[in-house]
């Protein structure tokens, strides 16, 4: 399990860290500054106001890395369908 060596890691990070960056097709630098700074891409991270953390670049790509494409177009769609 990827999520067990990794404290402080988990799957709705990874979702929402990935689907981001599939969506924006941005670099993991862009992908870092987003997520500790875009309000609402840090509402979706984190969403106890009091958390002031920061998101490095290795971070995010350790997030982004434990989801395959494919599963990001699966859950991409189903989001889609889910919206209709």
């Amino acid at each position: 399990d990827p999520l067990r060596d990794r404290p402080g890691l988990t799957l709705w990070r990874a979702v929402v860290l990935a689907l981001t960056k599939q969506a924006l097709k941005c670099n993991f630098d862009h992908l870092a500054e987003l997520a500790s700074h875009h309000l609402t891409v840090r509402e979706m991270l984190v969403p106890v106001d009091s958390d002031r953390r920061r998101f490095s670049v290795r971070a995010v790509r350790n997030y982004t890395e434990l989801l395959s494409e494919d599963l990001l177009r699966q859950v991409n769609l189903l989001l889609a369908q889910a919206g209709r």
